[in-house]
């Protein structure tokens, strides 16, 4: 009987433990308003305050304050990692 409460309870543990690695990289998609460029820190605002992390190379040739913009990002710790930025038509 113990064996079969263990395999019963060992089953949806697997299940989390699988479902874990998919949950943590969903991304979420974020629109605003570009209020600060930092090309140093590889960062972009947006008018509600919220920073979004680039990576190291980032290029906002593109971007300029102002721009109505997408972000795809996804939670890395405490930052918002942004994956791919559009601007808004």
């Amino acid at each position: 009987m113990g064996m079969i409460a263990f395999r019963s309870a060992l089953v949806p543990l697997v299940l989390i433990a699988l479902c874990a690695p998919a949950l943590a990289s969903a991304t979420t998609t974020t629109k605003g308003a570009i209020k600060q460029l930092d090309t140093t820190a590889c960062t972009v605002t947006l008018a509600d305050n919220t920073t979004y992390q680039f990576g190291k190379r980032c290029n906002f040739g593109k971007l300029k304050l102002g721009d109505q913009i997408a972000i795809v990002w996804k939670q890395a710790s405490a930052a918002r990692q942004a994956v791919q930025v559009f601007v808004a038509k």
